[in-house]
């Protein structure tokens, strides 16, 4: 049988039992660092290194020596263009693909999004006025997905009133293949307020 606590109280001298503590809560582990990254080109259709990708740090840690897990990556961004697609703006680059709102296309459709706002090739920086002109982005249709369910519930207090519905949009994945970019030397905000 297990020992009982007594306690006495004050206003009468007599004792009673008292409930013995509950064991102290368990402590979370210490959080760990975050494991060092390495990004690595991945070497697109027509031989160059034009995107980067994140690999394992389990990876990285045989391939680096401790000499160089503080290194900064110091490679250059990849070539990049802001297009404007579905009702919002997405930051797309080569090799990769993405999820917009439902565009209505079959799986396998080669599609050409012309509403190109800004694009990055090398050292020079393009922006249109909204659009720029001459330049596209070339992508693949791969599938029709549906988003995460989002619940909507009504009700009305002291009515008995109480309405349920879930729903998920429909969307559209996309690859893209090819960013043809316009010819000629970038321009920067600077050089709008020169011309005018």
């Amino acid at each position: 049988m297990a020992p009982t606590m007594m306690s006495l109280s004050s206003s009468s001298m007599s004792a009673r039992p008292v409930a013995p503590r509950p064991a102290p809560l368990a402590r979370c582990p210490p959080a760990r660092a975050p494991a060092a990254r390495v990004f690595t080109p991945v070497v697109g259709a027509c031989g160059a290194a034009n995107s980067w990708v994140c690999m394992a740090s389990t990876e990285a840690s045989a391939s680096t020596s401790s000499a160089e897990a503080g290194a900064v990556n110091d490679a250059p961004i990849a070539d990049y263009a802001i297009i404007e697609v579905g009702g919002s703006q997405k930051i797309v680059s080569e090799g990769r693909f993405y999820t917009t709102n439902n565009l209505k296309l079959e799986p396998g459709t080669e599609v050409k999004f012309e509403r190109v706002l800004a694009a990055r090739n090398g050292d020079d920086f393009y922006f249109g006025q909204p659009y720029l002109e001459k330049a596209t982005v070339h992508a693949t249709i791969l599938s029709e997905e549906r988003g995460p369910k989002v619940i909507t519930f009504k009700m009305l207090p002291k009515k008995h009133y109480r309405k349920k519905t879930g729903s998920r949009a429909k969307l559209t994945k996309f690859l893209v293949t090819k960013i043809e970019f316009p010819t000629g030397a970038g321009r920067t905000l600077f050089d709008l307020f020169d011309e005018e």
